[in-house]
């Protein structure tokens, strides 16, 4: 692989990277060495390259031959209207599908800098894969998989705030529905589980399903509880990777175990990699099996 990339995330054993020297994707199987290359559109090309991009892979339900990609940019920077642009790719044909796109809501508070969609692991929850959105515009970008179809989605927290986005992380939440950890500036010890249900009625809102108080969790000491931050999210496995000044610990939300995984705090980006394999038993049964990659 070439030096200069981005990972997008990783899902279904597969590996997304993004080149921006050559406007290509390679999406990577890191067991059995497979690789593909997959030139850019160049509309969304041409946004990545300027301000990134959001996209995630994943494999069609029963199809463990093929992959398809969706790559996610905005259009932000003399577009009229803003919009938000998504493209699709199948292995199976070869071919990347129809440029979706949907308009970008004003938000006249938000940052000097242009909307753009997060270059982190996108979380699928039912049909849709969702990206967090910042700079001009604080929300999540949806992408439905089955309708083909982009919405943006607002949030009822101020996501990135005076803290580094490392405060806001997306999930699948309990019940396969969409959900987000936050960490408030005001309280760094408490990650607030929020989840996105649908009433009888059809109208989607935000619920703060619990609270998880960190430091108590861990048992930190009072020198020990600054600098906490969510760097990573294993989806199939609800597990949370979690920074603090003594180490990298991992939480399975469900039961709130967790893990120390590492003393080391000098790690700049860690890429939760999960993938499945056939357990040596005689049984033949299939197991989830996750690990953790990290970067410098």
């Amino acid at each position: 692989m070439t030096a200069t990339l981005l990972s997008l995330g990783c899902r279904h054993g597969l590996l997304l990277v993004f080149l921006p020297g050559i406007l290509e994707v390679l999406v990577w199987d890191p067991v059995t060495g497979d690789r593909h290359r997959v030139a850019v559109p160049p509309v969304v090309a041409e946004r990545a390259a300027k301000i990134g991009v959001g996209g995630a892979v994943y494999r069609p339900p029963g199809d463990v031959q093929h992959f398809q990609v969706v790559l996610a940019v905005t259009d932000d920077h003399g577009a009229q209207p803003r919009r938000a642009l998504a493209c699709g790719y199948s292995s199976k044909t070869g071919v990347w599908g129809s440029l979706i796109s949907t308009p970008l809501p004003y938000q006249g508070h938000g940052s000097q800098f242009s909307a753009i969609v997060c270059a982190e692991d996108a979380v699928l929850a039912g049909d849709s894969l969702y990206w967090p959105l910042a700079g001009k515009l604080n929300g999540i970008l949806e992408f439905d998989l089955e309708k083909q179809r982009l919405a943006v989605i607002r949030v009822p927290v101020d996501m990135w705030g005076k803290r580094e986005r490392n405060g806001f992380k997306l999930v699948r939440a309990e019940g396969g529905v969409l959900g987000f950890l936050f960490i408030s500036h005001s309280d760094c010890c408490a990650a607030q589980l929020w989840k996105r249900i649908t009433g009888c009625d059809g109208v989607a809102s935000w619920v703060l399903a619990r609270t998880i108080q960190l430091d108590k969790l861990l048992s930190l000491k009072p020198e020990e509880k600054g600098g906490i931050e969510m760097v990573g999210f294993a989806q199939d496995n609800y597990v949370l990777l979690l920074r603090t000044v003594i180490g990298l610990f991992m939480i399975h939300l469900e039961s709130l175990k967790f893990k120390k995984l590492s003393n080391t705090t000098t790690v700049s980006r860690y890429f939760p990699f999960e993938s499945v394999y056939t357990a040596v038993t005689g049984i033949g049964g299939r197991h989830d099996a996750s690990d953790v990659m990290h970067n410098k």
